[in-house]
């Protein structure tokens, strides 16, 4: 372990870059469960972490004020502070395990970000850096709720994910 002043050193020189709530070698090279326990938030098999955190987590978006954070309905946990609790249907099967926490896949992600409020440049990037193929996107667009449809799906028209490829 080194001390404080080691580590300040470190930075200071350049070979200690911050990550989260933590920091790492910069030769290091980051994965999904680094970023994932770099939060240092008791999260687990009962929660699912999506949204900006999921696209954080998946390494297509800088993370994130508020964690947000889903848990089943079957198995409700309490939600660890500085995160936001979200009401949400979650498929399982639309999750990937990370070191033993549900994150949101990067397809079901994009199509959260499609149909939330928050509407930015962080989150127009993100959701064109988790889209593989636009139409995967479109059809992956849940069909409950006809605000959140059509939300989402002119958002996606807006992006015009078709003309990059």
């Amino acid at each position: 372990m080194l001390s404080i002043a080691e580590r300040s050193a470190m930075r200071l020189d350049g070979d200690l870059v911050d990550l989260a709530h933590s920091a790492r070698h910069v030769d290091r090279v980051d994965s999904p469960a680094d970023r994932l326990r770099s939060l240092r938030l008791p999260l687990t098999s009962a929660h699912i972490v999506s949204g900006l955190a999921a696209a954080w987590v998946h390494g297509a978006a800088p993370l994130p004020d508020v964690i947000d954070v889903a848990t089943l309905r079957h198995r409700r946990a309490e939600v660890p502070a500085g995160c936001r609790a979200l009401i949400r249907r979650v498929a399982l099967h639309t999750c990937l395990d990370v070191d033993g926490v549900r994150v949101t896949s990067p397809l079901r992600t994009a199509v959260d970000l499609l149909a939330d409020d928050r509407d930015d440049d962080v989150t127009r990037t993100a959701i064109r850096l988790l889209a593989d193929d636009p139409r995967e996107l479109r059809w992956a667009i849940p069909g409950s709720g006809r605000s959140r449809i059509e939300r989402s799906l002119a958002r996606l028209e807006g992006l015009d994910l078709v003309s990059r490829r």
